[in-house]
């Protein structure tokens, strides 16, 4: 298996080294156990030992089993420490960076690269070196007997890569099966209270257990091929060993080879096939941490090679399930954005989302999205934002603009109203005059100014304290108060009764900046300066 490099990025070198030498060693040392043990054996029943001479010999096994025992405690430490200063490393850059399914991400995907580092990693070089040595003695002690070795080690990578083959897709469909399963068992939990309201909650719990059963199948066909290709690593290894013992005892019948020569060949045998056997078993765990990697750091559309131009997101933006604000330098035109052609698709899907798509909004046109669901609105949205990687096509946007995106369901956080508002480095420096001003304009003065601590209060973890229409407006007084160029929503009319929703509105249609909004309520499109309809992932 071609190893990771950006999991191999955060490996510290001197860490690796030391673990993988620690694990050639420990072979090293069951060079020499077998070397002891043949020559007792030896002496005892051939040799004529005295009573006297044994002491010593005995003494030097035991001291190649401790040194043994040592150097393999040492190696399970130092990987493991590798293990831990690169999850540690990973954890900090996902924290950094745009992701959404955090709960399956930081709890099982992360942990899933622990035997990436600690078993696979240093195996690779254990198996490499430790191999290397044993032939070279074997080489020394008996030239026939290493050829056998010669032959029969390569049948192990090779029944390897024939399973693995099949192994990585079902252990990569496995992965993004619990990946979708967590954010299934999320969303259940957040709106556990509104299943009820509605009464679907049996049915729910249904696609929950069909979900769940899917995972399953999955998962059990990812142990079904460990188990067959473990029976197989093992058989080649038992087969290389009963070879090396026939050719062993018939040369032995015939005088080719002496006693203690072929007792400590066949000593090293096992011991020989032992690195390949279990980097086999341990590039399961590398398939696991591989496809968690996959999840973890989604490879993006190599643009340069596509001659594709996208301006995404800004890395310093770190949640992309709120409404978010970021400005992109690109060459001046007459639309506040221009879309060209654009083709994008989801990973989980084979059939692109959009395809040759193109739209351009000028300064302060407000754009309303229509179309039947899963015709493309919020994928171009994602595009947009850069959450989205193109497979085709150009996103261009006038120089310097302020981009705000209030999401269906805006994310809210365990914080003040006054921090939920000022989420983004661009907001810091407004003072609570600028902020009222933008509460008054969405409607909410009078809500915050009768809450006990005023702007001080906490508005709950993902604004349980607020309502879904306070929330949304709440949302967009933090695209306000970021004086955006661009605003982008995604269906206002969602969680608001009609007063508070023809309030919301009247906001959005006085501001200057440009809008682009996907709705289905007629009210809306008749206020809109231009009304845009979408089917199957393209403008009609």
């Amino acid at each position: 298996m071609r190893l990771n490099p950006q999991l191999r990025s955060f490996a510290e070198p001197a860490l690796l080294r030391a673990s993988a030498l620690a694990g050639i060693l420990v072979s090293a040392c069951a060079i020499g156990i077998a070397w002891q043990l043949s020559r007792i054996l030896y002496g005892v029943f051939l040799g004529g030992w005295s009573v006297r001479e044994m002491p010593f010999h005995l003494a030097l096994l035991l001291g190649f089993a401790a040194l043994r025992s040592v150097l393999g405690s040492l190696q399970g430490y130092w990987s493991g420490l590798l293990a831990a200063q690169a999850k540690s490393q990973i954890r900090s850059q996902l924290l950094a960076s745009p992701i959404c399914d955090r709960q399956t991400q930081f709890v099982r995907g992360v942990d899933a690269l622990d035997a990436w580092y600690t078993q696979y990693l240093p195996q690779i070089f254990i198996a490499m070196g430790a191999p290397l040595l044993i032939f070279a003695v074997a080489c020394y002690i008996d030239p026939w007997s290493s050829l056998i070795f010669l032959i029969t080690a390569p049948l192990l990578p090779l029944f390897l890569a024939l399973i693995g083959m099949t192994a990585k897709r079902k252990q990569e469909t496995q992965w993004k099966l619990l990946a979708k399963q967590g954010q299934f068992y999320l969303e259940t939990l957040l709106g556990l209270k509104t299943l009820r309201q509605f009464g679907i909650s049996l049915a729910w719990g249904n696609r929950l257990a069909q979900s769940a059963a899917v995972l399953r199948t999955a998962t059990l066909e990812v142990l079904r091929l460990a188990f067959l290709s473990a029976f197989v690593l093992e058989m080649v290894g038992t087969i290389g060993t009963a070879l090396i013992a026939v050719e062993l005892g018939l040369r032995l019948l015939h005088g080719a080879i002496g006693y203690q020569q072929s007792l400590f060949i066949l000593l090293l045998a096992p011991e020989f096939y032992l690195p390949l056997r279990q980097l086999g078993l341990r590039t399961h765990a590398a398939m696991e941490g591989e496809a968690a990697a996959a999840v973890l750091f989604p490879q993006s559309t190599d643009n340069v090679a596509r001659n594709i131009q996208v301006h995404a997101i800004p890395d310093s933006i770190s949640y992309p399930c709120h409404n978010l604000t970021c400005k992109i330098s690109s060459p001046d035109t007459l639309s506040t954005i221009s879309i060209r052609n654009i083709q994008a698709r989801w990973p989980s899907q084979t059939q692109p989302v959009l395809q040759n798509l193109s739209l351009n909004i000028l300064p302060g046109e407000h754009v309303a999205l229509v179309g039947t669901s899963g015709c493309g609105k919020s994928s171009l949205f994602a595009c947009i934002l850069g959450i989205l990687p193109l497979e085709a096509g150009t996103i261009e946007r006038k120089a310097e603009i302020c981009v705000a995106w209030v999401a269906q369901q805006p994310r809210l956080f365990q914080r003040s109203l006054r921090d939920n508002i000022l989420l983004t480095p661009h907001a810091t420096a407004l003072r609570d005059p600028e902020l009222w001003s933008a509460l008054e304009r969405v409607g909410l003065s009078e809500f915050v100014r009768n809450l006990p601590q005023g702007l001080d209060t906490l508005a709950g973890e993902n604004g349980t304290r607020l309502s879904g229409g306070q929330s949304r407006r709440l949302a967009l007084a933090r695209g306000l108060v970021q004086k955006a160029d661009l605003l982008l929503l995604d269906e206002p009319d969602a969680h608001m009764d009609e007063t508070s929703l023809a309030a919301f509105e009247d906001v959005v249609m006085s501001l200057e900046a440009a809008c682009l909004i996907i709705t289905h309520r007629p009210q809306t499109l008749e206020r809109v300066h231009r009304v845009v309809r979408m089917q199957a992932g393209r403008i009609l």
